[in-house]
This record gives structure tokens, sequence and C-alpha cells, in this order.
């Protein structure tokens, strides 16, 4: 059967980045120029060396997971929807996420526009996806219905297994 890609459109704080820190991430050179060798990407050295050690060590690693898991179960790919993509270029958020083993399916980010929900509904409308989820801490559930995911603090098991259903009826009708 033909599987329609699926698109999970991604925000970072509240989600796979935890919003309350213990202590703070550290500009550490040596982490930048390892990652990049690990990652084999070399657009890791153009980042911040701030933001490498934050999303290397302050990113939820199970939140993390869940994501992977659902781009590998729905060949879904990953739209940044996050106002990360106002401080980063596509290059460098595909770079970021493979930092965490997530740029494989990194696809793009949404436009910047008036607010998120139609940031969104304009990238969903001029690619034609009809298969995708919203995961944000800022709700838009009055916009996507069941296609969106509300976390607090970060990605839990309870919003994971609540992206999975959503894809699933989907993705296999």
């Amino acid at each position: 059967s033909n599987v329609m890609e699926a698109i999970i459109f991604l925000d970072i704080d509240g989600v796979i980045n935890p919003h309350r820190y213990t202590t703070m991430p550290k500009a550490k050179k040596t982490l930048v120029w390892r990652q990049a060798l690990w990652k084999r990407n070399p657009d890791i050295k153009s980042l911040p060396a701030f933001t490498v050690d934050q999303v290397t060590n302050y990113f939820d690693q199970k939140a993390c997971g869940y994501i992977r898991s659902l781009c590998q179960e729905f060949s879904a790919k990953i739209v940044i929807s996050s106002s990360w993509r106002m401080v980063f270029e596509d290059k460098k958020l595909k770079a970021i996420l493979d930092i965490q083993n997530l740029g494989f399916a990194f696809q793009g980010s949404t436009c910047i526009g008036t607010n998120r929900p139609q940031e969104i509904q304009d990238y969903i409308a001029k690619h034609q996806i009809t298969q995708y989820i919203v995961i944000d801490d800022f709700n838009m559930a009055a916009f996507f219905g069941s296609h969106f995911i509300l976390t607090k603090e970060r990605m839990e098991e309870e919003q994971y297994l609540a992206a999975r259903n959503s894809l699933r009826r989907q993705c296999h009708g």
C-alpha cells in the first residue's frame, strides 16, 4: 500500500527541550568538534558552542527518543514550528537535530508569519499535507483537533502514545 508521508510539526522548548534546567549549558568548543565528527555533519561546527552543549546535554533524551520512534514507525518527517527557526536557518536546524539523531527525518521549517497556528496551516495548504500531528506546549487544539498533542514541561510517554494513536488513525485508516 502506498503510504503518504506523515509530518510532525515540532516545537522545541517544552517538548524536547525541557523548560527548567538545574544548571546552565556552557560553551565547550571541544564538544562542538566532537559532535561534528561523531554525527558526520560539519554544519554542527557553525552552531554556537553554548547551543551544542544545550542540545547534547540538556535536551530530554526520552522525549527525543519518542520523536525518533514516531519518525521511524510512520516514516514521518519533522517540520520545525518552534521559534528556534527565527534564530537558526534550516541547515543549522538539521545540525541541531543531528546531535540528537533526529536529523535523518528533518524536512524543513514553517515560514514566519502572524501566528503559529496560521504558519502551520499555511505549510499544510502549500504542501497539501493530509497526515500530520502538531506537538507543542502552546495549546492549539482549537485549530488542529485530534492532530494536536499538548505537552507541558517536556514530551512524556502519555503524549507519545497519543501522538502514535493519532498517526495510526491517519495512516492506517
